[in-house]
């Protein structure tokens, strides 16, 4: 494309710019690092630029033959002048460099270091919603940076959780800030030890680390909170991002990365209960000339809880680095150790009624009194891009886990298997409960992943499109060592379940046990197409090759796929489609000796993103419908509860559907609303003869918290916030009375915050504030009433300060 005279003005204003340049002269009509609201429709980058020139009143210099015959996407929304020229320039091969007199040269990538260029490419950040997508330009930690995708062009659902939003909820298990959006359920107890699993959409949710698989047994290998710079969840299918995982959606924790601004933060968290936490975030800039750039982040945490002896103590530290090796190469490499010790308390069985029993709330101590669980984690990580030209690129990564669990007592909890009144669980007639001694176990987990890919990026139908190709190999181990004890004590009756219970000392050497291995290999490509400035349509292919050497060892292949399109017909508004397909591995022994086959689907996901009256209004709209067979369930008639004789079946077919809202409303300068809901129906389509769906979830899940911030006078700065999280009954399966449900639950939450002077905060946060006794993991994760039961937190006060430096 060729600019015509219309462009002349644009050209004027470059001419006016350089000469104000060359006198020492900047017309700043807004500070740079104050934000603006833009939004320009997608034009050629000549005039883009002329209007952000205007709208910041800040100059930008510029050769014409450099921009000509560049378009620009459309942007919308609240930016920094830095932020805005980010996203205008991403992909074009051009980079925005302040001078400084305070303008912005456009200069061509090659002419500048490539640790400039990570400056550049880590400001960028695209707000939607709730959400703040940081485009890391260099490194991939994102689930969307393989392909460089706006929020807006994206054919399914992504919400991501910033630090920001972390902080301000403050919650005992951070992790649990992924509840607040529609349609998660968590099942991990509030100490953070035990599986750590969660529910998307009705299904298993699988954890990544900076997009990669992640060791999770028990919770050690999950990151610290101090490593975390945010959550991803992306929503449906997630076979084409991370291969064979269940198709409700994945939850990628992306880790903090070197800035080259040096500063220190530092924050204290205390409650009534007497936890003492200590976090440290110390970003060390460039350490070597301007091509190696450090950062370290760790925290030592003293849990305490209302159930005395439960307790939990963490020490974490991480250090990551990038170099610049090359211009055109460049590194990243990070080392991880955690090491946590907790006395656990147990879950514990319901009534046959489905009730609580009397006497069970927060203070009590399922455990044992003597029980000592430690986790040691230490991950390694590193990564290295090529750029070969400026639209070719090579990415290749690797990380290396390894994570050994020991427990003096590895069953902490209480079970009732006597069905005295014809029921499952705790009999009304009959107040008895058995507690299990287990054994004592030693596991040794280790895990292996490599990938590498290529992307191109190129200019077709006057737009940019990006197509990219790649393999991966991922290698899991697990080796038990343990020595038994007895299998349980005899029985005891509710009424003395406060009385301290201690495991039976155990001096024998631990023997290996058995040991299960995971080996996957994959090669898969994703294209993202853009026909036109309005249309984007993202698809993707991938093959999998999963062996798996457990009970009994299997060997399965596939290939899924997935095809999406996001089209903006309205100024603002984005309709979008996809179609994709899964397969997850299932684990378990049919009554014939056969592995259970994985389970695989098809999901169809329907939606809109808009944003009204001037970005006040941000929303998310979906519909959804998820479609697996083969799913794998506990077989009810041939398994019998309490022994090793536990066998799954197959239901013919599983139909997950449901509809998601979310919204960002800023009413006012300082007033905003954070509103989500979410609404699933599961039903079974094709059932054998065993009865039971594969999870058990609320049909509703409703979210709702507001934040003021006063923005004058002597109290400028405070912020009041509140709301409420609530989830509805949620269906007991195994049980032989119809339709018992566990109860809704309603949270309220409260929060005060004041910065203290301009580097030093200080917040109060009043978690569940009317103190609401509930089931937070309700029959593990299959709905048991006979144990797997667990209480969410009571009434908690969190004061925290933060200091930046």
């Amino acid at each position: 494309m060729t600019h015509s005279k219309k462009h002349s003005p644009f050209k004027q204003a470059l001419i006016a710019s350089a000469v104000a340049g060359i006198l020492g002269i900047s017309p700043i009509a807004i500070a740079q690092n104050d934000t603006t609201q833009v939004k320009i429709n997608s034009q050629p980058l000549a005039e883009s630029l002329f209007q952000i020139s205007d709208v910041y009143g800040i100059s930008i210099f510029a050769d014409e033959n450099l921009v000509d015959g560049i378009n620009a996407k459309q942007i919308s929304g609240t930016f920094t002048i830095e932020e805005a020229l980010d996203i205008l320039l991403v992909g074009t091969g051009l980079l925005a460099v302040k001078e400084p007199n305070g303008a912005y040269v456009i200069v061509e990538r090659q002419r500048q270091s490539q640790s400039d260029q990570r400056v550049n490419a880590n400001r960028l950040a695209i707000e939607k919603d709730v959400e703040i997508i940081k485009v890391t330009g260099t490194f991939q930690q994102s689930l969307i940076d393989r392909i460089p995708l706006q929020p807006q062009e994206l054919p399914f659902t992504l919400n991501v959780l910033d630090r920001d939003i972390i902080n301000e909820r403050n919650f005992v298990t951070p992790f649990d800030t992924v509840l607040l959006i529609p349609n998660i359920n968590q099942l991990r107890d509030r100490i953070g030890f035990g599986g750590g699993e969660f529910t998307i959409r009705g299904y298993t949710g699988n954890a990544l680390k900076d997009n990669r698989a992640l060791l999770q047994t028990n919770g050690s290998g999950r990151p610290d909170d101090s490593f975390v710079d945010r959550f991803e969840v992306l929503k449906g299918p997630a076979s084409i991002a991370l291969g064979p995982v269940e198709p409700g959606g994945i939850v990628n924790v992306v880790t903090k990365s070197p800035e080259s601004d040096r500063f220190m933060e530092l924050e204290i968290t205390t409650d009534q209960f007497g936890t003492v936490e200590t976090e440290f975030d110390f970003n060390a800039g460039y350490v070597i000339g301007d091509s190696v750039r450090a950062r370290f982040s760790g925290a030592y945490r003293d849990f305490e809880f209302d159930a005395d002896p439960t307790q939990s103590e963490t020490i974490a530290i991480r250090g990551v680095v990038d170099v610049e090796i090359t211009p055109l190469t460049f590194a990243k490499a990070s080392i991880a150790y955690q090491d946590i010790q907790t006395v656990p308390n147990g879950l514990f069985p319901l009534n046959s009624d489905g009730s609580i029993p009397d006497g069970f709330d927060t203070d009590t101590f399922f455990g044992k009194a003597n029980a000592r669980n430690n986790a040691e984690d230490l991950f390694i990580e590193g990564q290295v891009v090529h750029q070969f030209l400026d639209d070719l690129k090579l990415v290749v990564r690797g990380s290396h886990q390894v994570s050994d669990f020991s427990y003096d007592d590895f069953f902490p909890g209480i079970y009732n298997y006597t069905y005295s009144d014809g029921s499952a669980g705790i009999g009304l007639d009959n107040q008895v409960f058995y507690q299990y001694f287990g054994y004592d176990s030693l596991a040794e987990a280790d895990s292996l992943f490599l990938d590498s890919q290529l992307s191109l990026s190129f200019e077709a139908f006057g737009q940019e499109n990006d197509f990219v190709i790649g393999t991966s190999y991922y290698d899991f181990s697990t080796d038990f060592f343990s020595r038994p004890n007895e299998a349980f004590v005899s029985s005891f009756l509710i009424s003395d379940i406060n009385v301290p219970r201690f495991s039976p000392e155990n001096t024998e050497p631990q023997e290996f046990e058995n040991s299960e291995s995971t080996e996957l290999k994959s090669v898969y490509a994703e294209f993202a197409i853009r026909p036109t400035e309005w249309l984007t349509v993202i698809g993707g292919v991938r093959y999998d090759d999963l062996m798996q050497d457990t009970f009994i060892p299997a060997d399965e292949t596939d290939v899924t796929f997935r095809i999406g399109a996001s089209a903006e017909f309205i100024d603002g508004f984005n309709v979008y489609l996809s179609v994709a397909q899964s397969f997850a591995p299932q684990f378990g022994q049919t009554v014939e000796g056969e592995q259970v086959p994985p389970a695989r689907g098809n999901s169809y996901e329907a939606g809109l993103k808009g944003i009204l009256m001037n970005g006040a209004i941000n929303f998310d709209f979906t519909i959804f419908d998820t479609r697996r067979t083969d799913v794998a369930v506990q077989d009810i008639e041939n398994s019998v509860p309490g022994t090793d004789q536990l066998f799954q079946t197959s239901i013919g077919e599983q139909r997950n559907r449901g509809i998601e809202f979310s919204a960002l409303v800023r009413p006012l300068n300082g007033l905003t609303f954070d509103i989500n809901y979410g609404y699933i129906e599961i039903d079974v389509l094709e059932a054998s003869d065993a009865f039971g769906l594969p999870v058990q979830v609320p049909d509703h899940t409703f979210n709702l918290y507001g934040n003021y911030e006063i923005q004058q006078g002597l109290l400028a700065g405070l912020q009041f916030g509140g709301g409420m999280r609530h989830a509805s009954e949620r269906p007991i399966t195994q049980s032989v009375i119809p339709d018992l449900t566990f109860p809704d639950y309603t949270i309220f939450d409260v929060r005060v915050a004041y910065p203290i002077t301009p580097s030093l905060s200080l917040s109060l946060n009043a978690i569940n504030v009317t103190d609401e006794l509930y089931l937070k993991n309700a029959g593990f994760d299959i709905g048991f009433i006979t144990g797997g039961n667990g209480f969410g937190e009571p009434r908690t006060f969190r004061v925290t300060i933060r200091g930046t430096f």
